[in-house]
């Protein structure tokens, strides 16, 4: 059964990106969303009747209203500050996980100008909790997940090679689980199947689990190996130091 938040969440992410960017276009917005402009017409004609944004005479779509925190200095504007800065010195996509009752899904993604569009996870994906076995499922497996949900060990899956996904021992997957119980900031060394690799960490609100920041990176092999200096990008980042006090 599909997360409910998914769609909630897309629409909730084109109506920043049109904040953020006044004057796309269809196309524009479906090149830095990734979503597929069939759904984008739809969110955008609901916009539109609820005069959240405008279509102007050249087509192109324009704010009228913006969605933001009730504090300035709220959890959610510290971390959607976070992430737009990550994105920037790094030039990476980077995303927001939080738990939801099929898996760690996506509620957030931060481009910056330089950011390679090679990661496909979009808002709304959602990553199994019995799936793939990477940095930000085992970190909500090991921080938030539901206590409803029944983990099968046999089932998880990851990368002993490069873009090969293979079946893990059950062993593997406790192992990786324990690692990002104690650790709570962890990378992902071999790249999937879309030659993405990610650096992860838990972040906590008030000292409470909330979700999980990650830095998607595209690989090159040309190009030295940056996917431990991303996780001590996130490691040293000061908005989420207090999650190591819980």
């Amino acid at each position: 059964m599909p997360d409910e938040r998914g769609a909630l969440a897309r629409g909730l992410a084109v109506i920043n990106q049109v904040n953020d960017t006044p004057g796309m276009s269809l196309e524009q917005l479906a090149k830095t969303t990734g979503y597929p402009k069939t759904s984008l017409f739809r969110i955008m004609r609901t916009l539109v009747a609820l005069s959240m944004v405008r279509k102007d005479s050249n087509g192109h779509y324009q704010p009228l209203a913006r969605i933001q925190p009730l504090a300035d200095k709220s959890f959610e504007n510290q971390l959607n500050q976070t992430m737009k800065r990550l994105a920037e010195e790094t030039g990476q996509a980077v995303e927001w996980y939080e738990s939801g009752t099929a898996g760690m899904v996506i509620t957030r993604r931060v481009l910056s100008r330089n950011t390679e569009i090679g990661v496909r996870a979009r808002v709304g994906f959602v990553r199994e909790w019995n799936g793939e076995m990477d940095a930000v499922l085992a970190l909500g497996i090991a921080h938030l997940k539901p206590k409803e949900v029944v983990l099968d060990f046999n089932a998880f899956l990851s990368y002993r090679e490069p873009f090969k996904q293979s079946r893990i021992s059950a062993k593997f997957a406790k192992n990786r689980i324990e690692k990002a119980t104690r650790e709570r900031t962890i990378c992902d060394h071999i790249p999937n199947t879309n030659n993405v690799r990610r650096a992860a960490k838990l972040v906590c609100d008030n000292k409470t689990p909330a979700g999980v920041l990650a830095i998607a990176e595209v690989v090159h092999p040309e190009q030295p190996d940056r996917i431990e200096k991303l996780r001590e990008i996130l490691e040293k980042e000061p908005f989420l130091v207090p999650c190591s006090a819980f």
